[in-house]
């Protein structure tokens, strides 16, 4: 993975694998040893750890593409799948949004990005999708200027009126 350029997934997979040694504690875990009863006990040890949801499930779906690719090269059968039984999904987080205030909002228009091209498209698409009262980025990338008529901005069938702070 790390010779591929995934050098995120390869962290996550080491990570998980840290945290399976720490968990299980005996020098050789038996892929046939992963089953419903012992990804409980490790979601008990990870909340334990201080764990929350969303870096739960990291783990889990890290070790579920484990298991996946043992299963692909016939190291273990496919009726001994845990994770038909134990979903992923339950351990998704409830986000909490927080709105910027106006003044993060100009704080952040003022900040100078014209050394970095990335930096600087980023925070353009911010702004407009911002000031178009939150045109998501596929809208965005599909706009014409066509569809740009006396300071608005229609899309999908909509108007929606430029603001500015």
């Amino acid at each position: 993975m790390i010779l591929s350029g995934r050098t995120d997934y390869a962290r996550n997979n080491h990570d998980t694998i840290r945290s399976l040694k720490r968990f299980y504690k005996k020098p050789v875990l038996h892929m046939r040893e992963i089953n419903v009863t012992f990804l409980d006990k490790y979601e008990v040890f990870l909340r334990s750890r201080g764990g929350t949801n969303g870096g739960i499930a990291v783990c889990m779906r890290s070790l579920r593409i484990i298991i996946n690719l043992v299963i692909r090269i016939d190291l273990i059968k496919q009726n001994l799948y845990p994770f038909h039984k134990h979903k992923i999904s339950k351990h998704r987080g409830k986000r909490i949004k927080h709105p910027l205030t106006i003044a993060e909002i100009a704080f952040f228009k003022n900040v100078d990005c014209e050394e970095d091209i990335q930096y600087s498209n980023t925070k353009n698409y911010f702004l407009f999708s911002f000031y178009t009262r939150g045109i998501n980025f596929t809208a965005i990338i599909r706009l014409r200027w066509s569809e740009i008529i006396n300071q608005r901005v229609t899309y999908d069938g909509l108007k929606h009126r430029a603001i500015s702070l």
